[in-house]
């Protein structure tokens, strides 16, 4: 029997389900490209379709993992028995997704943050800091770039390859400031080259405008914040609920926690695949002017002149 609930309940009732479940499937799936998750119910049951960039993943080997997601969430919120049902659908274009950019820029900076740019290794005899970055991890370009900035800092300072075409740099220090230096100026390389990286590559895909914020201990134990943007962005009106597609992440690090932000600002697509299909409000479209149609008139006969005869009056 169907229990009676006001709209109120029943509102922040479908707010709470929702809440919880893109908080469960945002953990459980970070790693396959979790893009978002939408609830359909009907009169036979409840459908919800995940978004993901690796469908295949989600899905499992055979299908085992979906089913175990629909076997948690049945079981979580207490559904009938065939009456709750997952499905995963893949983003079209993951560089419109906000969400897919934010976990993107989340592993990079969890995989390439300090610790797989350098490796410091402290000589017991010589008394000196050696400093190896990992052969692939950087260019030929960036590592001059190191050895200038680091000259300053740095007593002796040697650059050389192997036969490989990875770099190798290794600067020898007989201070310990290096030791201090080096992580701030890898860790401000890392995340400036991630977030670049990310801003190129929604711009490529096709957005209006993109902004990146990074806040957290970045350089030094000082927090602070660093802004990059690209193209148009709006930030208040009812377009933005349209336009601006916005995900917001956390990075977990020794140091602290980084806060990531993203936003994607959509193009108006009139179709409604790419983007919304509403323009925006203050779109001003000139159109080109009509043709002018000329008229002919015909051409008016001139009148013919007659003679009349002019009759004198009588004069009494």
């Amino acid at each position: 029997m169907a229990t009676q609930m006001s709209k109120k309940r029943k509102f922040v009732a479908d707010g709470v389900f929702f809440a919880e479940l893109n908080e469960v499937f945002t953990r459980e799936l970070a790693e396959d490209g979790y893009s978002g998750v939408e609830v359909r119910v009907t009169p036979m049951r409840t459908e919800i379709i995940i978004r993901a960039t690796r469908t295949q993943n989600v899905l499992g080997e055979k299908g085992r993992r979906i089913r175990e997601l629909t076997s948690i969430v049945q079981k979580r919120f207490r559904f009938p028995e065939n009456s709750v049902e997952l499905y995963a659908e893949k983003v079209n274009n993951r560089g419109l997704c906000a969400i897919a950019q934010c976990e993107s820029l989340r592993y990079k900076l969890l995989g390439g943050l300090a610790v797989r740019r350098y490796i410091i290794f402290k000589g017991v005899h010589l008394k000196m800091h050696i400093i190896v970055f990992v052969a692939g991890t950087l260019s030929v370009q960036s590592v001059n770039c190191f050895a200038l900035l680091c000259f300053s800092y740095v007593s002796t300072c040697l650059c050389f390859w192997y036969s490989s075409p990875a770099p190798i740099s290794i600067v020898m220090s007989s201070t310990k400031q290096i030791g201090y230096f080096l992580p701030t100026l890898c860790r401000k390389m890392t995340t400036a080259k991630a977030c670049y990286g990310v801003l190129r590559f929604v711009m490529e895909s096709g957005a209006k405008g993109c902004e990146v914020i990074i806040s957290g201990k970045l350089r030094a134990q000082r927090a602070k914040s660093m802004k990059f943007k690209d193209g148009y962005m709006i930030s208040s009106g009812q377009p933005v609920k349209e336009y601006i597609d916005a995900a917001t992440r956390h990075v977990l690090l020794r140091q602290g926690v980084l806060g990531i932000k993203v936003k994607i600002m959509l193009d108006w697509d009139p179709k409604g695949k790419m983007g919304p299909q509403t323009p925006l409000p203050d779109l001003v479209t000139i159109h080109p002017p009509k043709e002018d149609d000329v008229f002919i008139r015909d051409p008016v006969p001139a009148p013919v002149m007659s003679e009349v005869e002019v009759v004198e009056p009588i004069v009494a």
